[in-house]
């Protein structure tokens, strides 16, 4: 996720705490000069502002929550770039579950293990947690057989 400097999140803040201190004496009931009246323009401008800002935000999670991936088929190198994971650490025998589909490819293309787009959707969507969880069952549920 692309992250903006911290310093322009500082300092728009800060105008947003003193929009919010402003209108909040504003609705208690205090007397408006012209002086705050021009600063009521100047607030909605302001506000349409952060509108804005906070649409373009939520667009931005709503792709990161819905990735709107191209491609029909994923080797594990690309997987590991789209969440984030350092492809070697997948590599390793001891983690296998945590790849794609516990590790079991969709299919092989070109000698590589390769997985199919829905596959890596449901794969960018689960935490550590639940692959080892499916680990877990899966372990019990061989040990049953």
């Amino acid at each position: 996720m692309l992250r903006p400097p911290l310093d322009k999140f500082e300092e728009f803040f800060r105008k947003i705490q003193f929009r919010a201190s402003f209108w909040h004496s504003y609705f208690q009931g205090t007397k408006v000069d012209k002086n705050e009246r021009i600063l009521v323009a100047v607030d909605q401008e302001v506000l349409d502002e952060l509108i804005e800002r906070v649409q373009k935000l939520e667009d931005q999670l709503a792709r990161m929550a819905n990735p709107q991936l191209q491609k029909e088929h994923y080797y594990l190198t690309e997987a590991c770039r789209l969440k984030g994971v350092n492809y070697n650490s997948l590599c390793s025998e001891n983690f296998l579950h945590f790849r794609p589909n516990n590790g079991i490819p969709d299919l092989i293309l070109n000698r590589r293990d390769c997985w199919r787009r829905e596959t890596i959707v449901a794969w960018l969507r689960q935490s550590d947690a639940d692959l080892n969880n499916m680990l877990r069952e899966r372990q019990k549920a061989s040990k049953a057989s």
